[in-house]
């Protein structure tokens, strides 16, 4: 503990200058002599035994990052970083209309013209009784497949409201609406999106039946009554706040999101909404308004812009590998690592993962990737860098809360992952196995043999100069000795603490010449000093792919809200144990941005066909429940509505609670 408290303590004064790596050391562990530190805590580690031995070299292990000779950090490579792809750019104020995300284009034409039409209706309330209150939307939403009209950027939405009334009754004003508005358990009453509605009919319009200029005083006749309606063009952006107050730039315009729902038992609950909805207000005494609700799925188009294939980046050294996400070359890396225990060997390993920028997919294309393995022991390189050991999925990734539009290191927390598709890996040399190439197969590895009871600490040939101690500290973790006072040192025990101290000048030949040659030699040199064991560096390269399945949502951000995809991969092996970071394995990842482009298969000049003509929507097929309309049905003209930013009057409930 006051070794952690040392560290700790040294760690928050700052790096300061130091004369030897010795002085520094010796400054860590708290004493004014640093031979002496070394000396006692040579001496402590020896008389305290194996379970001494154990929980202080994990302890060491633990805050290895934070030792340095200089009081600062050691970087390391552990979790992939959180994704940023979709983060707008932010404005103090007017901010232009969104952009297209980088590697995408417009989609492909859309048909001028609807191809089915959607309807629903209220329900009766007794038994026996007919619906007298539906809608119809004409939409691109395919005859068979779908439930929901679907509309797409820019569209228009066109319909009608369908009455049927079996006496007169007293009706005041009958309003068709066009809402779009999110909510979730963190802003319960924010106000929609956006607001668009049209009067069908009011007392001012006169007799449905005989229009005569003049208000209609007495009731509504009964009878069957169409109101067709259409709204302008739905817009393809809209306004966004970032999630921080303090913030001068905290305004962005996003392109509009698509319809979604999101619901977590003891979770994040929330949806993004898109409705056409009719009022009908009575009057008189005992009057009770209805209304009746028809969502519509909002799917927002892009297609991909196509890929030149390049060579993934030549990296010569580890040294070289980035400690954070970035674009080299034209690939985006990854960087990752972890630890564990591959037998009784504490192993360390970092990767890279990469993949072609701008990582911009939709459904039927392939995901190329490629993935970089370093480590200096080669029996943990063969374990994990077999294909069996990586398992390769992409996922779904629902991000929600204050880090959608603000990524943070919380986001890996503050997400749902779902599996969609599965992928494959092969060794670089090897090639690319066939489609219908067998899943591969583990293969265990020969370990080195455990060391007897008693036995010293050796260091293993195959580690690459890692310490086999019961419980097996870093292999980046080496020896130290106190050039001053060798037979103490040599009595007492060989701290553990970081390499690079020089070589003693009076070590014999014999001595040197093991020591050179150690890697096939791992006898103990007992009763002398030796100088730290040089890792070697070991790589192994693999490619990979992942085919994109058809996705019910594009990536998209909005507030609170969003969906992304992310090429996920666990890297474990039955002979590794992992310890660091948290997980079953090592774990890498990078996001991808998948858009869909719903009629790329139309041949050219099919989508303008019909336009500039008004479209007969009788032809049309209906999908749901309807009223039928027969041939003594009255059709009022077409009303047009207009943007309101006045909020819909409505009965139904409203989100109170959070949970």
């Amino acid at each position: 503990m006051s070794l952690l408290r040392d560290v700790l303590k040294k760690n928050q004064q700052g790096p300061g200058p130091s004369s030897s790596r010795l002085s520094s050391i010796g400054t860590l562990l708290g004493s004014t002599s640093s031979k002496r530190s070394v000396k006692s805590y040579a001496a402590s580690v020896k008389s305290a035994g194996g379970a001494t031995i154990r929980s202080l070299a994990e302890s060491m292990l633990s805050f290895y990052s934070m030792i340095t000779l200089g009081g600062t950090r050691v970087p390391k490579r552990r979790r992939p970083d959180f994704s940023t792809l979709g983060v707008p750019q932010w404005y103090a104020e007017d901010p232009p209309p969104a952009p297209l995300m980088p590697g995408t284009d417009v989609p492909s034409p859309i048909p001028a013209i609807y191809t089915s039409a959607t309807a629903g209706v209220l329900h009766a309330r007794n038994e026996g009784e007919k619906p007298w209150l539906g809608i119809v939307l004409y939409s691109h939403a395919h005859p068979n497949n779908s439930q929901r009209p679907i509309y797409h950027q820019a569209a228009q939405v066109q319909g009608e409201v369908r009455v049927l009334f079996k006496k007169p009754v007293k009706v005041g004003s009958i309003d068709i609406w066009l809402t779009v508005a999110s909510d979730s358990v963190l802003d319960i009453f924010k106000p929609p999106m956006l607001g668009m509605t049209a009067t069908l009919w009011n007392r001012e319009k006169g007799h449905p039946k005989t229009p005569t200029g003049r208000p209609l005083e007495g009731k509504f006749p009964k009878g069957t009554f169409v109101f067709p309606f259409e709204f302008p063009e739905l817009p393809t952006d809209t306004l966004v706040k970032h999630p921080s107050d303090t913030k001068i730039r905290n305004q962005a315009r996003v392109p509009m999101p698509p319809s979604y729902f999101i619901s977590k038992v003891t979770g994040f609950s929330g949806n993004i909404s898109y409705v056409v909805g009719v009022n009908i207000v009575f009057d008189g005494i005992g009057g009770i308004d209805d209304e009746f609700d028809m969502p519509f799925q909002y799917m927002p188009l892009f297609k991909p812009l196509p890929q030149v294939k390049t060579l993934f980046p030549f990296i010569p050294t580890r040294e070289d590998w980035p400690f954070k996400r970035e674009v080299i070359g034209g690939w985006t890396l990854t960087p990752f690592g972890g630890r564990g225990r591959l037998g009784e060997e504490m192993v360390e390993v970092e990767g890279i993962l990469g993949v072609q920028e701008p990582a911009v997919y939709t459904a039927g294309q392939t995901i190329e990737f490629s993935l970089l393995l370093w480590s200096t022991n080669p029996l943990a390189l063969e374990a994990l860098g077999q294909s069996a050991a990586i398992e390769v999925g992409l996922y779904k990734s629902d991000i929600f809360a204050l880090d959608v539009m603000n990524p943070r290191t919380s986001t890996r927390k503050n997400r749902y992952l779902t599996k969609v598709a599965p992928g494959r890996t092969w060794r670089t040399d090897d090639g690319r196995p066939d489609d219908d190439a067998p899943e591969p197969e583990f293969h265990m590895v020969q370990l080195p043999d455990p060391p007897s009871p008693g036995s010293k600490p050796q260091l293993s040939p195959a580690a690459g100069g890692s310490h086999r101690v019961k419980g097996a500290p870093s292999s980046r973790m080496k020896e130290m000795w106190v050039e001053d006072d060798k037979t103490e040192m040599a009595e007492s025990e060989k701290a553990v603490v970081q390499d690079g101290v020089e070589e003693p000048d009076n070590i014999d030949s014999k001595q040197k010449e093991n020591q050179d040659s150690f890697a096939a030699d791992s006898e103990t040199l007992a009763g002398s000093e030796r100088a730290p064991h040089r890792p070697t560096d070991h790589f192994v390269r693999l490619d990979g792919e992942v085919k994109v399945p058809v996705c019910s949502h594009p990536s998209f951000r909005y507030t609170h809200m969003g969906r992304e995809y992310v090429v996920h991969l666990i890297i474990s092996h039955p002979q590794y144990s992992h310890i660091s970071p948290n997980a079953t394995g090592l774990l890498a990842e990078f996001p991808i941005w998948y858009v869909v482009d719903r009629f790329s298969h139309l041949p050219p000049g099919v989508a303008n066909a019909g336009a500039g003509r008004p479209q007969d929507f009788s032809k049309l097929p209906v999908t749901g429940t309807t009223i039928a309309v027969g041939p003594d049905a009255v059709r009022a003209p077409v009303s047009v509505g207009v943007p309101t930013t006045e909020k819909r009057p409505t009965g139904k409930y409203t989100r109170y609670f959070a949970f």
